[in-house]
């Protein structure tokens, strides 16, 4: 549908660049990170240092790149809850990224580290920055409220210019139930393209589609694997109507 094109830190693949090439006008770049793991000490040491200078790398890229939206696509932090000096930190770092480029969208998604009710609730003290937070499914009176799920990317006139499905994290025992009749192991994939759908019906001009979602995406099925983690096959991904 529309062709694509990867480009990676030079210094470790933590940043990835999406762009789509389908037209200049439909042009989207963003900036794919995940797992960042605030918090996280190896064998007692204090990765704090290292934790700055992946700041500060990101902050230059994003004044140089000015993306539309960077992606952190689960496990923020170690730990469910972050201490208070962590939290300040990371909220300086949000702060610095929206000061950098303004007209960036800043987009969380929870990870199985994470404590994804605590997480969303922090929607509201960083929506200033154009922070959106999905950590949990949530119901709309009997059904799932799967618009919440799909995040508009806004040109500069304020017009759509391509759409981030963000998916929570989850496995095939915890996902929503769209059908008593779909098995349990076909439920992610079956809730992923439901997501998918739903962009379709709105995405009239072909506009660039990602999905975000933290989980393992394996090249072949294994018995028994879909249940026990988030673990996708390929072939059960939605690519028909995503680019990324």
């Amino acid at each position: 549908r529309k062709r694509l094109c990867l480009l990676s830190l030079p210094s470790k693949n933590i940043v990835v660049f999406l762009k789509s090439r389908n037209c200049e006008y439909n042009m989207i770049k963003l900036i794919h990170t995940s797992d960042w793991h605030l918090g996280l000490r190896f064998c007692g040491y204090d990765p704090s240092y290292e934790y700055e200078l992946f700041f500060k790398q990101l902050t230059k890229t994003v004044v140089r790149e000015k993306p539309d939206a960077l992606l952190i696509a689960g496990d923020v932090f170690d730990i469910p809850i972050p201490a208070s000096d962590l939290l300040e930190r990371f909220e300086q770092c949000l702060k610095e990224l929206h000061e950098a480029c303004k007209t960036m969208q800043i987009i969380i998604t929870s990870g199985n580290h994470d404590d994804s009710q605590w997480l969303e609730k922090q929607t509201k003290r960083w929506s200033e920055w154009g922070v959106h937070i999905i950590g949990q499914l949530r119901k709309r009176d009997t059904s799932y409220d799967i618009g919440r799920h799909i995040i508009t990317i806004p040109n500069a006139d304020g017009d759509p210019k391509g759409y981030i499905i963000g998916m929570p994290y989850m496995t095939s025992t915890t996902c929503p139930v769209l059908s008593e009749q779909i098995p349990t192991e076909r439920r992610l994939p079956t809730f992923m393209t439901a997501l998918a759908n739903r962009v379709e019906m709105i995405n009239m001009t072909n506009l660039p589609v990602v999905m975000m979602a933290h989980c393992f995406v394996l090249r072949e099925r294994l018995p028994g694997v879909e249940r026990q983690k988030a673990t996708m096959v390929l072939e059960d991904l939605p690519l028909d109507y995503i680019d990324y």
